[in-house]
């Protein structure tokens, strides 16, 4: 990349040069007593030189200022590499960055062992724990099947969470699901236990329909931004999307 925009910018240097060298080839006679071609080559040369010091003088405010680069930053590079998608095969289904050229098998994210030759596998900021426990979630749900109801608020705690040594790439939660809704123009509030786990490679909560729940219903929540959530409740059997919600991070 360097080596391109000095090249860029010689490319303007030397337009200049031809141009300006024209006009004093028509303008006199041509006694100057030197080359033209030498003088322009040396002119050149101090120009490389002071672009490769402007060169090293940016690099080192960029590398300087890495470490300060804001979780925001961070966090929308992510975002738009899950709405890009990537050509990762399925067996090797995740992508090492949005112009890495690599792709790495899933279970081996945020297991320890770097994968990525850019080490994002292992970034600190990717494998932090997003889900601890105490932290929650709350919102509306909409349903679009399945069950019935209307002004479905519902929140979700975690309550706790387990990280396996030898499985690292995973980490397994337990959570409580609260919500009241109103069906037949009855007002009821329920509570229900649940369990599930939190995909790494993939950034997704994914919640077991509770016991006893009506339909055998879970959900998957997908990262939307530093304090929301995104939502589908789905079918244990045939994993129909019943509906939706987007919910809001609280503590």
């Amino acid at each position: 990349m360097r080596s391109l925009i000095i090249l860029v910018l010689l490319a303007g240097v030397a337009m200049c040069d031809d141009s300006l060298i024209r006009k004093r080839r028509h303008s006199d006679s041509g006694g100057y007593g030197f080359s033209y071609g030498g003088a322009r080559i040396d002119a050149q040369e101090m120009r490389i030189a002071q672009l490769n010091e402007v060169m090293d003088g940016l690099e080192a405010k960029v590398g300087n200022g890495y470490d300060t680069v804001p979780d925001s930053m961070v966090r929308l590079e992510k975002r738009l590499g899950s709405m890009e998608g990537n050509d990762c095969p399925e067996s090797r289904a995740f992508s090492c960055g949005r112009h890495s050229g690599q792709c790495v098998v899933s279970m081996a994210v945020c297991d320890g062992y770097q994968d990525c030759e850019n080490n994002f596998d292992e970034d600190e900021k990717y494998c932090e724990n997003p889900v601890p426990a105490g932290r929650s979630w709350s919102g509306t749900a909409v349903w679009d099947s399945c069950l019935v109801r209307s002004n479905n608020q519902f929140s979700l705690l975690i309550t706790g969470n387990k990280r396996y040594e030898h499985f690292r790439t995973r980490l397994w939660i337990d959570a409580v699901i609260i919500e009241s809704y109103t069906v037949a123009d009855e007002k009821k509030d329920e509570t229900w236990s649940s369990s599930g786990y939190y995909d790494y490679s993939r950034r997704e909560l994914v919640l077991y329909p509770p016991a006893g729940s009506t339909g055998r219903i879970g959900m998957v929540c997908t990262d939307s931004g530093p304090s929301t959530t995104t939502c589908e409740f789905l079918t244990e059997s045939s994993k129909t999307v019943c509906g939706t919600a987007t919910l809001s991070r609280g503590a």
